[in-house]
């Protein structure tokens, strides 16, 4: 790993802790710093990670570039650094951009981000990214100009014993909920969220459904809960043990409604179902990332009770001259 000393991670994780102390339902102080800490440590070691950057380039290749290119990097700022990497939207490498993983306090308090936006762009310009992305806390903006910002996803989540106290949705009583430790209805669920997506426009094109894997980690670690209306599947909905750096819990991995109950709220009945079945060890938080564009599951989210803790922020790269989003990764 990178010499902690000189590329100031103290003063990373600093400003990371300062930005978790507005997360709804967030662990504790103390907790949330050695998360993060392990969070930002991991990070770090990708500046000197040889082995992923090789395996990185061959899954995203570009030509012309050495794989070193694809490591995390130290961007040298206002006499401190900043930590970025890049990465492609979708992964595809004609879609490149850089997260930006962390600064220290006196950025966080600049009022322009502009020059921090410019200095990340020029560090990773053999990819030419159009954009940046932060993760920022609540629905706050970055300090930037309107127009240079677009939402790519949300961070949405609610503390299990709060999601329970209330009461439950309208519906509740009108709907077939049951928990399942089988995947036999995977091949429909492709199949019938494909349909989706082809009928969905650009949020089909964001949008993608949970691999097999994924589910199997839901049955082995947390809950799925399948909607059946008499002998037909029509949805289900799934949650895994994962920590969300300063969140611990469950989340959420999928939700899906089929006809012929989309959009007549099933969705926040069977939210609610899985949060009921889930076991919670006193600070578990039921999360997850929803698609900016995805208004219908984040309206179920908030519905189930659970809140905006963080919003994931393209920040433009430079202004577009008619004021638009163009120069953000397609679609976005």
């Amino acid at each position: 790993m990178t010499d902690p000393g000189i590329i100031g991670v103290s003063r990373w994780l600093d400003a990371l802790a300062d930005a978790s102390d507005h997360v709804v339902d967030a662990l504790p102080a103390g907790v949330r710093r050695r998360q993060l800490g392990a969070w930002l440590d991991e990070a770090v070691s990708h500046v000197d990670d040889d082995l992923r950057a090789r395996r990185f380039a061959q899954a995203c290749p570009v030509p012309g570039l050495e794989h070193s290119a694809w490591k995390h990097r130290v961007v040298p700022f206002l006499d401190g650094a900043l930590l970025a990497g890049i990465r492609f939207y979708g992964g595809d490498t004609a879609r490149p951009f850089v997260d930006l993983l962390a600064w220290e306090p006196r950025v966080t308090a600049l009022t322009d981000w502009a020059p921090v936006v410019a200095a990340v762009a020029r560090a990773f310009g053999d990819f030419g990214p159009e954009s940046v992305r932060v993760r920022w806390p609540g629905q706050h903006r970055p300090p930037l100009d309107r127009t240079r910002l677009t939402v790519d996803q949300h961070l949405v989540a609610g503390r299990l014993s709060t999601l329970r106290s209330a009461g439950r949705p309208w519906g509740w009583d009108s709907v077939d909920v049951r928990r399942t430790v089988s995947l036999d209805r995977m091949a429909q669920f492709e199949e019938r969220f494909a349909a989706w997506q082809a009928s969905a426009g650009t949020l089909g094109r964001r949008v993608f459904p949970a691999t097999r894997a994924q589910m199997q980690a839901c049955v082995d670690t947390g809950v799925v809960v399948e909607l059946w209306q008499g002998p037909q599947w029509v949805g289900w909905t799934g949650a895994r043990r994962r920590r969300d750096r300063v969140l611990d819990g469950y989340q959420v991995v999928e939700l899906f409604v089929d006809e012929p109950l989309r959009g007549r709220r099933r969705a926040v009945v069977l939210q609610r179902h899985l949060i009921d079945h889930l076991r919670d060890r006193g600070r578990d938080s039921l999360h997850g990332m929803i698609d900016g564009r995805n208004r219908a599951s984040l309206r179920t989210a908030l519905r189930s009770g659970r809140k905006i803790c963080e919003t994931w922020w393209f920040m433009q790269v430079a202004p577009a001259s008619d004021g638009s989003t163009a120069g953000l990764p397609p679609g976005a």
